[in-house]
This record gives structure tokens, sequence and C-alpha cells, in this order.
């Protein structure tokens, strides 16, 4: 009996470790896996001209960790295939979805991802105009990724979208550590070497956010090498002149936006919805629509800069004379 036990569990250890070799296997370079969604995309028929790529999404909800890696290991698969190809075709790759992203030629990726067993899974199909899908990735086990396939907060996953550079030409100047009853206000200070449109937004520690410049005919343009002050210069444009106090504890970020081209009709919309035309203030935006209205910014190539803050406990004997909160 001790002898067939032996055998019979170097049998299971062997089974245990083919399965293992065979779990091993399943997995595929990241780069691998996008080579062939890439080789589909080419192949596709109708043709497709242009390739809007957005943020991967998490199975969970909720932005993640790898919803830009991903992304962007796409992105490059379809550089490295555009180079390899010797028919001098070209698929115009665009970061977040354009007003023509429905248009014929026109396709969009929509990726899916998640964790099962600690390893990372992706899938994603092409939808083409009118949303046909003409390419799809089935799912594929990963590997040679930075993620984990985390969640992240709404401040990270901006943090990770905006565009924000280290040599940006675009910087928000603010007191980092205030407390409540301080008044709140910032600089913004444009390296542009062309006339901006400056569109700011706040970002809470609850996964929400909310405009702090709204869109109008009135607002402030930020001149070339110039710095607006919020909320002084931006009292003609529905803002009010203040003075806005700190009125709770909080772990916040700031993002501003430089835009180049002020007449995109997707981050007009996105951005009237979120103060609309009227209203005497902006909307709390859940963070679906604060990630919507950051990627149709970033669309237009704008400058960005993130700022975060930290409000910590009232001062002792402070006695401040505001109107209302903001950000």
């Amino acid at each position: 009996m001790g002898e067939r036990a032996v055998r019979i569990g170097a049998v299971a250890a062997a089974c245990m470790l083919a399965g293992s070799a065979g779990a091993q296997e399943l997995r595929l370079p990241a780069a691998e896996a996008f080579a062939e969604l890439a080789r589909l995309v080419y192949d596709a028929e109708p043709r497709i001209t242009h390739l809007h790529l957005v943020p991967f999404r998490a199975d969970r909800g909720g932005p993640g960790d790898c919803d830009t890696e991903l992304r962007n290991a796409l992105a490059d698969a379809m550089g490295k295939r555009q180079a390899d190809t010797l028919s001098g075709r070209r698929i115009e790759l665009r970061h977040g979805l354009g007003a023509d992203a429905a248009a014929a030629g026109h396709a969009r990726v929509q990726g899916l991802y998640g964790v099962t067993a600690g390893q990372v899974w992706t899938e994603a199909s092409v939808l083409a105009a009118g949303g046909a899908v003409a390419a799809a990735l089935p799912r594929r086990v990963l590997s040679g990724l930075v993620c984990r396939g985390e969640s992240v907060s709404l401040i990270q996953a901006v943090e990770a979208r905006a565009g924000v550079r280290p040599d940006a030409p675009l910087a928000i100047a603010m007191r980092v550590n205030a407390r409540i009853g301080d008044a709140v206000t910032f600089d913004i200070r444009s390296a542009v070497a062309e006339p901006t449109l400056p569109l700011c937004l706040n970002l809470a520690s609850d996964n929400t956010g909310q405009v702090l410049t709204p869109l109008r005919r009135t607002a402030p343009a930020l001149a070339p090498r110039a710095v607006l002050t919020w909320p002084t210069d931006f009292a003609g444009s529905g803002v009010g002149a203040g003075p806005f106090c700190h009125e709770r504890e909080q772990n916040d970020a700031l993002l501003c936006f430089a835009v180049r081209n002020a007449s995109n009709p997707v981050l007009a919309r996105l951005w009237l919805g979120a103060w609309p035309e009227g209203a005497a203030e902006p909307r709390d935006l859940p963070m679906d629509e604060a990630l919507e209205l950051v990627a149709a910014a970033a669309e237009t190539d704008a400058a960005a800069a993130v700022q975060r803050y930290r409000v910590g406990p009232r001062a002792p004997g402070a006695a401040p004379a505001c109107r209302s909160r903001r950000p």
C-alpha cells in the first residue's frame, strides 16, 4: 500500500506540474496578443481608415490601473503593424472618440479586462460604423504587464488619462496644504505660445468631479505666456467674484486644461452639461461623466496640469467670510 500510495502521489504531482505548465502556456505576452488584433484590423472589410482608441474598462466597473496601459499596448501594436506593412496603406490612430467616430471607415476599440487567479486577461472588439464587429480579440491571459488589474480612484485615473507631462506648458499654483476657512484661489500659468481657453475642474476623493470654469462666451482667454487667477478673473463668466472658502476636510485634486481649439463640439456639449447655461452652480459629476469630460478635453491635444491638495481642520480662531464651497 505504501509503494502504491507513493506511485499515485507521483502521478498526481506529475499531473499538477503538467497542468501548471499548461496554464503558463495559456499566458500570452501583451505585445503578441495585440499584434494579433492589429492584423485583424488591417484585414477587416470594409476597410478601416481611422481607429479610435479609448481606455479599456475593468470588468468590475470603474477605472483600473490597466485602462491606459492596454490601450497604449494596442496603439504600439498598430504602429508596428503599420511600419511592417509594405502596401503603403495607413490607418490613422486617434486617442478618444472624436465627433466623426461614426463616419464610414472609422472604427472604435471596445476593450475589457479583469483578473482571474491573479492573472490579468483582456478581450476587445473593434466596432465599425453602425456597431458591426469588424475585428475581435477573444479572451487572452496576458503576461508582461506593469499593471495588476487593480481599481484606482478618479484622481489616479485622470492623472493617467489627461496627458499631463512633466514638461507641460501649463501649471497650477495654489496652496496645497490648506485649512477649513482658507480662501480657495489658484493661478493658471500658461507657457503655451498661443491663446487658449482655460477649463478647470475639481476632482474629489469621493470619486466625483465638479467644473470650476463655465463654458461661456464671456469666459476669459488665457493669453500666451500669461496668468489667470481663479475666481477673480472668471467673475464675468458666471463664477462670481468670491470669496470662496474650503468648508470641509478633503484630499482632492485640481485639473486644468489649456484648450487650443475651443470649437470642439463634443467637449462643448459635455462641459455645458456639467455647468448648464443660466445655472448658478455646476452640478456634481459621477465618475463616468468626469472621465468622459476629461477624455474629450484630452482629445483636443490640450495642455494639461494636475495639482493635488489637502484641506485640514480649521485653524484656531479662524473666521471665514465666504459665499459657498468651491471647489
